[in-house]
């Protein structure tokens, strides 16, 4: 039933697929890159400072606006291609090694 939930929605929301069967659902205009940018302009710092690390593809857009990209180990092969670096699982302590 995606299909009918996408048509009725799209114009609203993203769907994101993170597994064969799940999707996530966030309002249009939001995304982990628009909160990072909110962040890095209440915080004054330099874009040029910035870290994204995640391992999915709702981690797309924050990859996108990062300076520098840490994926953590995961089965997101399309994801951990567009990163700098690739570190452990988050079971492995894969932020703190990264």
């Amino acid at each position: 039933q995606m299909d009918d939930l996408k048509e009725k929605y799209e114009d609203r929301f993203y769907l994101i697929l993170r597994d064969p069967n799940f999707y996530e659902v966030v309002p249009k205009g939001f995304s982990k890159a628009t909160g990072m940018e909110w962040l890095v302009n209440y915080l004054g710092i330099p874009r040029e400072n910035t870290v994204a690390v995640g391992d999915s593809a709702n981690d797309i857009p924050m990859f996108q606006y990062a300076a520098r990209t840490i994926g953590l180990k995961s089965d997101k092969v399309e994801v951990l291609k567009m990163v700098d670096y690739v570190t452990d699982t988050v079971m492995e302590d894969g932020v703190y090694h990264g």
